[in-house]
């Protein structure tokens, strides 16, 4: 007779998944300004590819009712989001910094595997998704541990070489900076708007 104590996960990749209130007003004024940014802005090139616009990384400067209202959002959502990873810390021993940018991918937009390495927590918001094709601006999180092949053998998502998630509107994916992912080309002719951040957090002194 055997009986499971308890079962742990470590070197796990978190995604954690966050609904927000009142999403459809605020998406809204986030699609309104981030096509007037679009018009004044040439954009960065980076892991956009095809038909994509990446904006600057100076979303957090931004004091539109839309985009202050986000950014605003950011530091709880982080928060949240460190409280799931670890209870026992306290976040109010830390300060941070943040950065933010708004993608447009028209049809045929994607965005290359990458990642943010250089920061502690990613997180993505979807503010305006495709609606006839359900594959169109998937994230696909990937695998680097080069443990996949037990996969193969006795499945279960620890092990799988890549984890697709189907964007929806006013939900927000927060993962590991350090986590390897890309997103699958936009397939319609409707423009796909997502905005990304950075943070990292500091120790207070």
């Amino acid at each position: 007779m055997i009986n499971t104590v308890k079962v742990d996960y470590p070197f796990s990749s978190p995604l954690i998944y966050i609904q927000i209130d009142g999403y459809s007003k605020l998406n809204d004024l986030l699609i309104k300004e981030s096509y007037e940014w679009k018009k004044l802005e040439e954009g960065n090139n980076k892991s956009n590819k095809g038909n994509g616009w990446q904006s600057p990384e100076t979303l957090m400067q931004k004091n539109t009712p839309g985009f202050k209202t986000f950014t605003d959002i950011i530091p709880s959502a982080a928060a949240l989001a460190v409280s799931k990873i670890n209870p026992d810390l306290q976040i109010t021993n830390f300060t941070y910094k943040a950065n933010a940018w708004v993608n447009i991918n028209q049809k045929g937009g994607y965005n290359a595997v990458h990642h943010h390495g250089e920061f502690h927590l990613s997180g993505v918001y979807y503010v305006k998704n495709t609606s006839d094709d359900k594959d169109s601006g998937k994230i696909e999180f990937i695998n680097s541990r080069n443990d996949y092949y037990i996969h193969k053998l006795i499945g279960g998502d620890a092990f799988a070489t890549s984890i697709k998630v189907t964007p929806k509107q006013g939900f927000m994916i927060i993962f590991p900076s350090s986590l390897l992912h890309l997103v699958h080309p936009n397939n319609t002719h409707e423009d796909r708007i997502s905005i990304a951040w950075n943070i990292k957090f500091e120790k207070k002194k």
